[in-house]
């Protein structure tokens, strides 16, 4: 695919933006470069593409990322902070009610 010059879009959405954001994340050989990586309704932290988050945006091997959010996903508003206290609870690490989602509430950089 290098050798025809294509590109590749990536187009996640809600848990799937982390299993994306994974498998770019330190992506030393992509088999194709990545021209955009789309996070539709993305079921993370608000702050995961900062310097501080999970998925650094320094170390996602994608030129372009795109966030499409909206305050009016229900799922997201009502669900999302408490299965995030939730998982952090069972990794010993407890915070309370957990950061908006990025999908809810658009990135904070």
């Amino acid at each position: 695919l290098q050798a025809l010059e294509c590109q590749l879009v990536v187009v996640a959405h809600s848990l799937g933006c982390r299993v994306a954001l994974r498998a770019l994340l330190d992506s030393t050989y992509p088999l194709v470069p990545i021209k955009c990586l789309v996070l539709l309704g993305a079921a993370i932290q608000t702050n995961a593409l900062s310097s501080s988050g999970d998925f650094p945006r320094q170390r996602i091997a994608a030129k372009q990322i795109t966030v499409v959010s909206s305050r009016h996903d229900e799922v997201l508003r009502s669900s999302f902070q408490v299965g995030e206290a939730v998982s952090s609870l069972m990794r010993g690490r407890p915070q309370g009610r957990g950061p908006a989602a990025m999908g809810l509430n658009g990135p904070d950089l």
